[in-house]
């Protein structure tokens, strides 16, 4: 391996590319790609695996030439959007895109785990592409955090693998032969998926340069390429868009006018809390309701109770057997853990009244359902008899603060 500066760089990563702008170098060769910005002092290129930045006194001319496997409609043929938990909590979010224009085969899987107390943000980026035919053409491996990068590229061209390893500002590249048959993962992984069968190849792994036999079958699943220890959940873009809000910094705005209030100036009494992966948020009165995932039994997702008078809040989900209507459903739910369920009365501003019996206890609630896209998402507030009269203002305001996400 021996260290390649910039000049060097540019002409191993001038490989065909799916994109027209052209950049000529004064010492020959061109790159190709998508030109995103220029100035005096440089050009920013981006290339199919990433973006890379070219001085001025290295570029002959720039010009727009068409590149007949830029030619075609965008397909997309897969983007696939997942929660990360651990021990039942988001940590994280991964995205699958798989898609195909004129010759070439695009896969990016995107990874990233959440701000957690003291844990960073974390980000995984990978990036291959391959010929209708699968054969490699190019790959990118990006791993960052804050205050931290590192990036392993390489590109595939006439039977030659160039390699890049990028990291603390310094580049280092090696090229060797690229062995017959050898394969990229993440394309070999959307092929086995694609295809029945069974299959042992040859694959690159990007970050260590190794080659490596791995077995492929359609029963490994979806996520073949998340190597992620604990559990993944499908969910949609909106969902991850919320997860990220929840776990984003605080404001240091907010933050520093809170800490300008007087120590006897009224706070507000509410807090939020949230079921990430359900994508729910509701508004807690006071710090008496506590709330509980851990434990949580009978189909129920969370539990936020009044661990002075009893009164709880559970949050439910499931598929709608009637569409705009998750009642049958949620009373099969409710019947899991009690011995009588049923609804008191016709609904008023969309909350239904409940009566609920287990053993000699008798609960009075309301109900809360929410549909969307082919289920039911359920609120349901229930209270002891005898605390209902002061409770079910609380009860009913924890149900209309509720939020919920597609």
């Amino acid at each position: 391996m021996r260290l390649i500066w910039l000049g060097a760089l540019l002409a191993v990563l001038a490989s065909p590319s799916a994109a027209e702008d052209v950049v000529r170098l004064r010492r020959g060769g061109s790159l190709r790609g998508e030109i995103q910005s220029q100035s005096e002092h440089e050009v920013v290129l981006v290339l199919a695996s990433g973006e890379i930045r070219i001085p001025r006194s290295q570029i002959a001319r720039i010009e727009v030439a068409r590149d007949p496997e830029a030619e075609g409609v965008r397909l997309i043929k897969r983007d696939e959007w997942s929660l990360l938990l651990l021990e039942k909590r988001v940590v994280g979010w991964m995205r699958v895109l798989h898609w195909e224009r004129g010759n070439l085969v695009h896969l990016e899987e995107h990874r990233v785990l959440l701000r957690q107390g003291e844990d960073p943000r974390r980000e995984r980026r990978r990036v291959e592409i391959v010929d209708r035919r699968g054969s490699a053409r190019e790959y990118l491996w990006m791993e960052s955090r804050v205050g931290h990068m590192e990036v392993w590229s390489g590109q595939i061209l006439n039977g030659r693998h160039v390699r890049q390893h990028r990291h603390e500002g310094r580049v280092q590249t090696e090229a060797n032969a690229w062995p017959d048959g050898a394969s990229l993962p993440l394309p070999m992984w959307a092929h086995t998926l694609d295809n029945l069968g069974v299959s042992t190849r040859t694959v690159l792994d990007p970050r260590t340069g190794e080659f490596e036999q791995r077995r492929f079958e359609r029963s490994a699943g979806r996520y073949f390429g998340a190597t992620w220890a604990g559990t993944i959940v499908a969910t949609t873009p909106e969902r991850v868009a919320f997860a990220r809000r929840v776990h984003a910094r605080a404001d240091p705005r907010k933050v520093a006018a809170a800490a300008m209030l007087h120590p006897l100036t009224p706070r507000k009494p509410d807090r939020l809390v949230h079921h990430v992966a359900a994508g729910v948020s509701m508004r807690a009165p006071d710090k008496i309701w506590v709330d509980s995932i851990e434990g949580v039994e009978d189909g129920r997702l969370l539990v936020l109770e009044n661990r002075s008078s009893f009164a709880r809040v559970e949050l439910y989900t499931g598929p709608a057997v009637v569409p705009a209507d998750g009642w049958n459903g949620l009373r099969g739910q409710l019947g899991k853990a009690h011995d009588f369920v049923a609804r008191v009365g016709d609904a008023v501003d969309g909350l239904q009244r409940i009566e609920v019996r287990q053993g000699k206890e008798r609960m009075l609630g309301l109900v809360r359902i929410v549909p969307r896209k082919g289920e039911y998402v359920a609120l349901v507030g229930l209270v002891p008899l005898r605390r209902w009269g002061t409770e079910r203002k609380a009860i009913a305001g924890i149900l209309r603060s509720a939020t919920v996400t597609e």
